[in-house]
C-alpha cells in the first residue's frame, strides 16, 4: 500500500513540473513575407520606322525574392528576350508582353504598346540624331535636335503620366539646343515627348 501511495505521490509531482515548465516556456515564430512581385515594361510609345529604343521600366521588377529572370514576347525586332531593357528596333505596330520570374517561381506580367509611324519626312531630321545629356541628370538636361522646317513641341511627364513641362522651339532650319530643368524635381524617371510635324519621338530621362 505504501508502495501505490509513492507512485502516485511521484506522478503527480511529476505532473506538477511538467505543467510548470510549459507554462514558463514561450515560443516565437516570424515569417518573413517578401513584397507582391511586379513587372514593368515601361509605358506605351510611338516611334517612328526604323528607330531604336530600349523597352523596360526602371526597374523592370520590383518585390519577389531572389534573383529575377526576364521573358520578352514577341521576339520581333528585339535584340534579346532575356534581358530586363532589350532594345527594340520598331517596324510595325506591336505589343510586347514582359513576364518576371523571381527565385520562387512567382511570376509577373506586363505589356507595353509600340505604336509605329511612318519615317520623318524631313531630310536630316531622324531618331539618331535626337539626344539628350547628361541622362542621367542632377538637374539640368540638354536637348539637341537637328534642323527642321517644322517647330518642335516638347511635353515632359513624370513616371506616373503628370505633365511636368512643355514648350515650343521653332528651329528656323538651324540646329537646336534647348535646356530643360530638373533640378527641383523629384529623383526618377521621366518622359519626353518630341513631336515635328507627323512625327513624334520619346525619350527617357532619370532624375538623381
Amino acid at each position: 500500500m505504501k508502495t501505490k501511495i509513492l507512485l502516485i505521490s511521484l506522478c503527480l509531482v511529476w505532473q506538477g513540473l511538467c505543467k510548470a515548465l510549459l507554462s514558463q516556456t514561450t515560443v516565437t515564430i516570424t515569417v518573413s513575407q517578401p513584397d507582391a512581385l511586379l513587372a514593368y515594361a515601361g509605358s506605351d510609345i510611338t516611334l517612328t520606322k526604323g528607330q531604336t529604343f530600349t523597352l523596360g521600366g526602371i526597374p523592370a521588377a520590383t518585390g519577389g525574392g531572389g534573383t529575377y529572370t526576364y521573358s520578352w514576347s514577341p521576339a520581333n525586332g528585339l535584340n534579346s528576350t532575356s534581358t530586363s531593357a532589350p532594345v527594340l528596333t520598331a517596324s510595325v505596330t506591336n505589343s510586347y508582353v514582359l513576364t518576371v520570374t523571381d527565385a520562387m517561381g512567382c511570376k509577373a506580367t506586363d505589356e507595353i504598346k509600340v505604336t509605329v509611324g511612318q519615317t520623318s519626312a524631313t531630310g536630316n531630321l531622324t531618331a539618331g540624331n535626337i539626344s539628350i545629356s547628361p541622362n542621367p541628370t542632377t538637374g539640368i538636361v540638354i536637348l539637341d535636335m537637328p534642323a527642321s522646317g517644322d517647330a518642335y513641341h516638347l511635353t515632359l511627364l513624370s513616371y506616373d503620366g503628370k505633365e511636368v513641362w512643355s514648350g515650343q522651339v521653332q528651329s528656323f532650319n538651324n540646329p537646336v539646343k534647348q535646356e530643360i530643368n530638373l533640378g527641383s524635381a523629384s529623383s526618377g524617371l521621366y518622359i519626353l515627348f518630341i513631336k515635328n510635324g507627323d512625327n513624334t519621338w520619346v525619350r527617357k530621362i532619370v532624375k538623381q
